[in-house]
Formats: C-alpha cells, structure tokens, sequence
C-alpha cells in the first residue's frame, strides 16, 4: 500500500517550530480522530502531556470509525488510544518520514 496522506501531514506539523504547541491545541479543541492524532505527535513531543491526554481520552465514551486498509468499523476512542499508545505510532509516523516525503513530493 502507498505512504498515508495523514502520515505525511502528521511529520510536516511535527517539522514545524511550534508542533508542540500545535499539536497541544489539536488535543484540547479536535473531535475524537484529532485527538488521536495529537496523542501520536505528544508521545514524541511530550510525554507528560501524551500520559494527561492519554488519562482524558481512557475516561471518554466517544466512538471512532477506523479504517484497517479497507475495512471499516467503529471502536471505542479509548480502545485505539491504548492501540496508539502500545504500538508508539507518533515513532512509527515519524520513522516513515522520508518515504512519504519522497512519495508525495510534488513533480518538477
């Protein structure tokens, strides 16, 4: 499967000089996905912020659909926090940088 658009989207936020107060507004004010997705950029940037958003998201009762290539199903949001959390995937996202970078960089 191609490089995810979100994971290039995650690393470009995370290049900027101020991702982590980004990424902090994101978990505060984002529906449930954004909250997710901070939570991944928060692992890397701020753990004791990722453990109080991670503490927020656990006590939540909201549903997220999730796409597993290409099926879909709603799931507990605080189900794939603990997903988020024990595979590390602000690393992973982050491991992934050149390749998506390459993949979508735009054609000359």
């Amino acid at each position: 499967m191609p490089p995810k658009r979100q994971v290039y989207a995650f690393n470009v936020l995370f290049e900027q000089p101020d991702a982590l107060g980004r990424f902090r507004k994101m978990a505060s004010l984002a529906g449930p996905a954004g909250r997710l997705y901070a939570l991944c950029a928060l692992q890397e940037l701020s753990p004791h912020d990722a453990v109080t958003l991670g503490r927020e998201v656990a006590a939540s009762t909201d549903q997220i659909t999730v796409g597993d290539h290409d099926v879909y199903q709603r799931q507990p949001m605080r189900d794939v926090a603990i997903l988020v959390l024990a595979r590390g995937l602000g690393a992973e996202f982050r491991k992934e940088r050149i390749e998506v970078e390459e993949y979508f960089q735009p054609t000359r």
